[in-house]
């Protein structure tokens, strides 16, 4: 069993956050296309630097990260005028939003995408990962972690 966990214990030890997204948003993510990525759950302290990319399956990987350049609380109506930014239609996002009437949205940079995707098993095995139908706060040293074995470039 492994002996070290990717996941911040407090508040206070956030290095990033993993989201989960299902395998149809991989090409749209690694393309770039995902200038705003649209949640229900928010986060409870301010938002990390880095939002690692958790593709399901059958690819279940950690397979890239963007920058965050901005959070905010957006009215529902507000969120669907920007779907576009997301890669998404105003359909799809409304019926995706179901009863909520905010949504929690990330503005993002410039993806990067890992030379070494990390498959969920090896995630599991070694650092007892388990992905999450929203995100999981990463530590400083999950951070680091996911950065050297993905081969991610420099944090600058």
């Amino acid at each position: 069993m492994a002996s070290f966990t990717l996941a911040a214990t407090s508040a206070d030890d956030v290095g990033g956050i993993i989201c989960s997204f299902d395998s149809r948003w991989q090409n749209a993510i690694h393309d770039g296309r995902i200038k705003a990525i649209f949640r229900k759950k928010r986060l409870a302290k301010t938002p990390p630097q880095w939002l690692y990319v958790y593709v399901g399956s059958p690819v279940s990987s950690i397979t890239a990260r963007v920058p965050i350049e901005s959070v905010e609380v957006m009215a529902l109506q507000d969120a669907l005028e920007i779907a576009e930014e997301g890669d998404i239609s105003p359909e799809e996002l409304s019926k995706y939003a179901g009863a909520a009437t905010e949504l929690f949205v990330f503005k993002v940079g410039a993806v990067q995408v890992a030379k070494v995707p990390l498959g969920s098993d090896k995630l599991r095995a070694d650092y007892r990962f388990f992905p999450s139908p929203n995100f999981i706060r990463l530590s400083e040293s999950g951070a680091k972690t996911i950065d050297r074995l993905a081969k991610f470039k420099k944090k600058e």
